[in-house]
């Protein structure tokens, strides 16, 4: 809806040297641009960064525009990228922002809680049923800079509301190396029926979204479990593979007050004897 696009400051990149014509005129200089990562400069000659694409602005913490990302419209095609999204600038680097921040910092500190979305238009939907805590990270993995950046507003619970394919999964595996360095849980939601959070919210209620939120699960658990999913943990072959999935997932956390304690539980999720784990993890952590 067009009031949505206007709260969010939605727009629409033509290309064909457009913007470059624009700014030009407005004084702008061809290095300016090419730092700000709006346009490129090829054989001498300026052109749109951006081009065919709806346009997402990107704000730092004080609502200052320092960034875009841009979708294609429709379906994506052979060798065209689905997002593109500006470069590290001077003003910007995207794994120390997280889009919407502006806008969730304030909710964050009330309720204590941030969620963690994938897209650009998750996001948007979740602010638009009201969870207006919820940010995503830039066209990269889910980094600690992203953690310390919620834990300023001194939150208690980081919900990533990942999507259920598998790149959610591995999202949320690759998310399991900041366990041991943030006082705030790490909890994890798959929607059912692998749907996002904006096909989701298209179907459901606000409420069913929050029954959601509320049965997140521990994001150990939830990884450990999509590790017996994908071995048979009855077979000594899969036992075998998923304890050596299950090393490899923590070794990050080889130096946490917590280690053993991960050890038990890899022990009791592929029925192996504590000693056994301690054993497999130092092959595979060396």
């Amino acid at each position: 809806g067009s009031d949505v696009c206007r709260r969010w400051g939605l727009g629409y990149a033509p290309g064909r040297g457009q913007l470059v014509a624009q700014l030009r005129s407005k004084g702008f200089s061809a290095a300016e641009l090419v730092s700000a990562d709006l346009a490129m400069e090829r054989s001498g000659r300026l052109s749109d960064r951006f081009y065919e694409r709806v346009m997402f602005p990107i704000h730092d913490e004080l609502g200052r525009t320092i960034a875009f990302g841009g979708r294609i419209l429709g379906a994506k095609s052979e060798g065209v990228a689905k997002y593109v999204n500006t470069r590290d600038t001077p003003a910007f680097n995207k794994g120390k922002h997280l889009f919407a921040y502006d806008k969730a910092k304030e909710s964050m500190a009330a309720t204590a809680e941030a969620i963690v979305c994938e897209g650009y238009t998750d996001v948007i939907a979740m602010h638009e049923a009201g969870f207006t805590n919820t940010v995503a990270a830039l066209g990269t993995a889910f980094r600690l800079d992203h953690v310390r950046l919620m834990e300023r507003q001194r939150v208690s619970r980081i919900v990533c509301l990942f999507d259920g394919d598998a790149a959610g999964q591995r999202a949320a595996e690759r998310a399991v190396r900041y366990l041991d360095k943030t006082s705030a849980a790490l909890l994890c939601v798959v929607l059912p029926d692998n749907q996002d959070p904006m096909e989701f919210l298209a179907s459901h209620s606000a409420d069913e979204m929050r029954a959601q939120l509320d049965a997140a699960r521990p994001l150990m658990d939830f990884v450990f479990g999509k590790l017996g999913e994908r071995s048979d943990v009855s077979t000594p072959a899969g036992r075998a593979r998923a304890l050596e999935d299950a090393c490899r997932l923590i070794y990050p956390l080889r130096d946490s007050y917590m280690i053993d304690t991960y050890y038990m539980q890899i022990a009791d999720r592929v029925g192996a004897d504590p000693d056994m784990v301690r054993a497999s993890a130092a092959r595979v952590f060396a």
